[in-house]
């Protein structure tokens, strides 16, 4: 790092690193700017690639982050973008799975109008991803990927959950893959992002900076996202479902494929991965992860394409 800086006069982050390993691609990625605006509601993962982009749906957190360590576990070509909740950036708040699942569709078709689309989600990310998947087939559009990170359709999670600041503050650090002890008196919610920032492979601006405005609004986001979670009613989607299970201290009664068959036309291909649920995307699950999803991104072995669905009366949320 410190001979580019004494080299090309310029800051490099690891990100670009990381998208850009050769000189001409480096140069060209100093050349376009820095990095992107980290609460943004899209997030440039990897902002290049000839391939279709594999969109990343944000857990409970809010944020979009914890995929950084996919960079290096997919193709170069695979754009990867994250998709974000308003609320940091100072956005209204949806109120309903539905309605996010159409604010992201829209958002998605601004970076590809047309599909196959790929989706992914990890925990709450997971049921979004599925209400969005819908809505493209809604739409008539295919998706020929919908991955989901050991989550589970909201009548199999706990109908009681505590929405104290505590309680908020914990979900947002398990959103951010992190772990704080049950009796943690941390409310520093500012140094709690920006830790979560430093650890994300030079993705986010190494420096950053969270004010109180930025750490109220995560908090906030965090307590609509546990709602909606609660609230969700997933319909049925065409094609395929690839999904990865926790193995270890998984509490779910029923956490095979049944939890998801009843919400997916084609097969559940289940892959479990020895991790518990916060620690998905740390680097050694998230590389058998990785591996799971080149094998569906790879060219010659394509998924089998889900097409748009043309039942009526399927919705995402209750009425």
């Amino acid at each position: 790092m410190s001979r580019i800086r004494s080299t090309l006069g310029v800051e490099a982050s690891i990100r670009a690193l990381f998208e850009a390993p050769t000189v001409a691609g480096l140069t060209h990625q100093l050349d376009e700017g820095g990095v992107a605006d980290p609460f943004d509601v899209v997030f440039p993962l990897r902002g290049h690639g000839t391939d279709d982009p594999l969109f990343c749906v944000h857990p409970v957190a809010g944020l979009s982050w914890c995929y950084s360590g996919l960079i290096k576990e997919l193709p170069d070509d695979v754009p990867i973008y994250g998709l974000q909740s308003r609320g940091p950036s100072g956005g209204e708040l949806v109120s309903t799975v539905g309605e996010m699942a159409a604010e992201y569709a829209e958002l998605i078709r601004s970076l590809q109008p047309q599909g196959p689309y790929r989706i992914l989600g990890w925990s709450f990310g997971g049921l979004v991803a599925h209400a969005v998947t819908e809505e493209l087939q809604r739409q008539g559009h295919q998706v020929s990927l919908l991955a989901v990170i050991d989550a589970y359709p909201s009548s199999r999670l706990p109908q009681t959950r505590e929405q104290d600041r505590p309680s908020l503050i914990r979900a947002l650090a398990e959103g951010a893959g992190l772990s704080l002890p049950e009796d943690s008196a941390d409310d520093d919610v500012s140094g709690l992002i920006e830790a979560y920032a430093a650890d994300q492979n030079g993705v986010v601006a190494e420096s950053l900076q969270v004010d109180v405005d930025q750490a109220q609004g995560l908090i906030a986001v965090v307590e609509n996202n546990r709602a909606l979670a609660r609230s969700v009613s997933l319909g049925r989607v065409e094609g395929d479902l690839l999904f990865f299970r926790a193995g270890i201290n998984n509490p779910m009664p029923m956490s095979g494929p049944e939890a998801w068959s009843a919400h997916v036309a084609g097969d559940v291909d289940e892959r479990v991965i020895q991790s518990d649920h916060v620690s998905m995307m740390r680097p050694e699950p998230l590389a058998d992860i990785g591996r799971a999803l080149r094998e569906r991104l790879l060219p010659g072995r394509p998924a089998r394409p889900a097409g748009p669905v043309n039942r009526p009366g399927s919705r995402a949320d209750k009425p």
